[in-house]
């Protein structure tokens, strides 16, 4: 039987079958420990020759269909990242039309000039695996050592990006791969004995970080919005516990945050002021999902410990919030931070754009 499950309904449900079907296992620390199946070639003679000019050009795009006349060099292709499975990621790749030897380059994991889009892992976007098995049992480490694996190959391909600074970006989930990979990028850089990633610092927005305070504070923001009542955010407070302490969470939690999905039914829990796509909702089998959670156990519950050690490095680490997403909102990323405990240089402070407040930080 098939049931249809609103986008905003279905975190609970899936972080619950989180809670019961891999509490045994210890997710508190991302381990990038493990060295991936190409380390011994690329760490290595990465200079590039005309075999490294065939595949660029390869890769470049003349025109895209519809658009302008532009002045910058643009590239698109496939990058392997597991022969064996044949795994593949696909990327679209802007270059600055000036300074483009120089200027730093951000990969953005979810454009600008000196931007780089991957779509990762495998099954998401044009990346794809011949191994139908890897998108149900992929996870956060084989994502962190794949996209790694990705950036080496791509440096083989365009060897002038390979000293440039270096940024990690992106989105939602991305709270999870954008650190992960930072990590892995210096674990390797470490065991080389020198850099080979020149990464100078990550940049995540609505970024899912932690669980405990990414399901609290998304209900904490929807009751500072009125759009769930007092009765039901109290009861959340009062039995719902979002902790690695709990096995699982309790009916009187499930009968709250279900109220709440009711409250928010027919509301773009991505923009609460945003008119709802009418085909907004997403089908699956239940049964089917069930299978999915339960062989997905890479996951951990929070990457706190990953971000205070990319702090302890050196890297600049920005968070930023847009206050209209209800799903990771800026409640969970300000709650998030605070476990941080970090010296406040700055005061927050409103910052105004031309004609309002735009943002505040």
């Amino acid at each position: 039987m098939w049931e249809k499950v609103k986008i905003g309904e279905a975190f609970p449900r899936l972080y619950n079958e989180k809670l019961m079907m891999v509490k045994s296992n210890d997710r508190r620390h991302f381990n990038a420990n493990q060295t991936h199946p190409y380390d011994s070639h690329h760490h290595h003679h990465i200079n590039g020759a005309d075999h490294d000019q065939v595949l660029k050009e390869s890769d470049r795009i003349e025109r895209l269909p519809g658009q302008p006349l532009v002045r910058f060099q643009q590239y698109g292709g496939y990058v392997t990242v597991n022969r064996t499975a044949g795994r593949a990621f696909y990327y679209y790749f802007v270059e600055a039309h000036h300074s483009h030897h120089s200027l730093p380059l951000l990969l953005w994991l979810n454009g600008a000039a000196n931007t780089l889009f991957l779509e990762s892992p495998a099954g998401v976007g044009f990346s794809y695996s011949n191994t139908t098995t890897d998108v149900v049992t992929g996870g956060d480490k084989r994502t962190a050592i794949d996209n790694y694996t990705f950036l080496i190959a791509l440096v083989r391909k365009i060897s002038r990006i390979q000293n440039r600074d270096f940024y990690i970006s992106g989105e939602s989930y991305s709270g999870h791969y954008v650190p992960q990979l930072a990590h892995t990028i210096l674990h390797h850089n470490q065991e080389a004995g020198k850099t080979i990633i020149n990464l100078k610092g990550i940049i995540m927005g609505n970024a899912l970080m932690n669980d405990e305070t990414d399901m609290k504070g998304m209900y904490e923001y929807l009751a500072s919005h009125a759009m769930i009542s007092d009765e039901t955010w109290k009861q959340i407070l009062k039995y719902c516990d979002f902790s690695d302490k709990a096995t699982q969470l309790s009916d009187e939690c499930n009968e709250a945050t279900d109220e709440a999905d009711i409250s928010t039914d027919g509301i773009d829990n991505y923009n609460i002021y945003a008119p709802l796509c009418s085909n907004s909702s997403l089908t699956r089998n239940p049964r089917t999902l069930r299978d999915v959670i339960g062989k997905w156990d890479d996951s951990p519950s929070t990457v706190i410990p990953l971000l205070r050690e990319l702090l302890a490095y050196g890297l600049c680490v920005w968070i930023y919030s847009g206050d209209i997403d209800g799903r990771i909102p800026v409640t969970s990323t300000k709650n998030t931070i605070q476990i941080l405990k970090l010296p406040i240089i700055t005061p927050w402070h409103p910052w105004f754009g031309r004609t309002a407040i735009e943002h505040s930080q």
